[in-house]
């Protein structure tokens, strides 16, 4: 272990400082301990016992780790513990965990620190999939690939989907980490109750309503369905359809929106809207999950990320089913794309922090590394590897509502990606007011969905005109 071969690196300094009277020890160290629901909580503090502060002496030519800040969007004690088995795993690199906030303020967070100099910014940053256009278009950050060709480093070892996701024109930008995909969590004692069986989940939109008006009660919504922008790209992808032109996004910059002009848009917004008008779905806005977990709902859809949440809340006071995301169109099933974030090398120009950071993105990635996250939160493990671990088998002979999510992106199609463009942030704010605007019958869902294009639209040329392409 690591802090044994410290300490006894440190006695051996002491006793050469008594032989030569003028040698002092000095170090420093931290750990931060944070909650355990994703974004929910404060920023944590860092701190280490005093009496660890001089173990942190490492076996390299500056007698001290290349010490990295990194910035995190993970409320949860299972990331810290994973950068604290980073720390003590070897002596050349000290990663600082620092938990900023939900995916916009960590990104936001960075732009400003960032535009002031970089001085202040981590030197690894976690940015949800949305994000990448803005940090590949800002020069913000040192793409992975560099490192990747010069160590000639193996990224067979992650999932093909996921590695494509996240290549653009050949080049991976940021290194995958946490990745997840929309499912439906269910209630199948409610299932049972109603004449369903329990593990026949609905497959399409149209089975989704018939049978939340089945587990409708004057206590229970069918279902506690959100208004969330990803679960929209999540369907247009599943269609075949683009939300920007270009490929997009991804074969060349995007210029407009286009999912109001390609019909996919009013083919998902009548989907949803078919299901309001069952009166069996109720919008329990960012409380839809916590409804589901408080049985005020038999059905919601939500990230497979929040498995391991649902799995101890509920805490065997009722059988949670977990099934795929129900298809729109049952004719076509073109996949489901990649969700969650990646870990960017922030371009600071320091060659020795990036180095010392690109060794710690490969130890996120490891097998082991990645089968302990899967297993703890619910995303599912981008490297193939992590698969064949026994731990993981018999981990999803236990808990199968874990491996709804690992299926689903196995048996994806390799071109479900979704888009990729400046505005992202922007844009489903844009979609989900008019999502709303649909709900609450202020608009018919093709009023809403050619407004939303519009307004979408204005943002990409507005954004486009700003940030010229170098």
């Amino acid at each position: 272990m690591r802090r044994l071969a410290m300490k006894r690196k440190l006695t051996a300094i002491i006793m050469v400082s008594i032989m030569t009277m003028g040698l002092a020890l000095s170090g420093c160290g931290n750990e931060e301990q944070t909650g355990t629901q994703e974004n929910i909580s404060d920023k944590i503090e860092q701190s280490v016992p005093e009496e660890l502060q001089t173990e942190q002496i490492p076996d390299n030519a500056n007698n001290e780790p290349v010490k990295i800040t990194f910035w995190h969007a993970m409320n949860t004690d299972v990331i810290t513990n994973l950068v604290n088995k980073f720390n003590e795993s070897q002596e050349d690199v000290y990663v600082e965990c620092i938990y900023q906030g939900s995916y916009g303020d960590v990104l936001n967070a960075f732009k400003l620190a960032m535009m002031a100099g970089g001085a202040d910014a981590p030197d690894v940053v976690q940015v949800y999939e949305g994000g990448s256009a803005f940090m590949i278009e800002s020069g913000y950050a040192t793409p992975v690939q560099k490192y990747i060709d010069e160590e000639k480093f193996d990224t067979s070892v992650l999932l093909p989907i996921v590695e494509n996701y996240y290549t653009f024109n050949g080049t991976m930008y940021s290194m995958p980490f946490n990745c997840s995909n929309a499912v439906l969590y269910y209630n199948k004692d409610m299932f049972a109750a109603a004449g369903l069986d329990p593990e026949t989940p609905p497959a399409t939109f149209e089975e989704l309503g018939e049978v939340a008006k089945k587990l409708q009660t004057t206590d229970v919504a069918g279902m506690a369905l959100p208004i969330d922008c990803s679960l929209f790209e999540f369907n247009m992808v599943n269609i075949g359809q683009e939300i920007v032109n270009n490929g997009n996004g991804r074969e060349s910059r995007a210029t407009k929106a286009v999912f109001a002009q390609n019909g996919g848009g009013l083919k998902v917004f009548e989907a949803y809207n078919a299901l309001y008008e069952t009166g069996a779905v109720t919008d329990f806005g960012s409380d839809s999950l916590k409804a589901f977990i408080a049985q005020k709902a038999a059905m919601t859809l939500s990230s497979s990320s929040l498995a391991s949440t649902v799995e101890k809340s509920v805490a065997g006071s009722f059988e949670v089913g977990v099934g795929a995301i129900p298809l729109i169109d049952k004719s076509v099933n073109c996949g489901i794309p990649v969700g969650g974030g990646t870990l960017w090398l922030a371009n600071k120009g320091d060659a020795e922090k990036e180095k010392a950071a690109f060794e710690f993105l490969k130890y996120m990635i490891e097998p082991e590394t990645q089968a302990t996250w899967h297993m703890a939160t619910g995303y599912y493990a981008i490297n193939a590897h992590a698969y064949e671990l026994e731990e993981v088998k018999a981990f999803h002979e236990a808990n199968p509502l874990f491996k709804i999510a690992v299926d689903q992106i196995m048996n994806s199609n390799l071109e479900a990606v979704g888009p990729v463009y400046g505005v992202n942030m922007e844009a489903r704010g844009k979609i989900q007011d008019h999502w709303r605007a649909m709900m609450e019958k202020k608009e018919t869902p093709e009023q809403a969905v050619t407004a939303a294009e519009s307004e979408i639209t204005e943002l990409i040329e507005q954004y486009n005109l700003t940030n010229p392409v170098q």
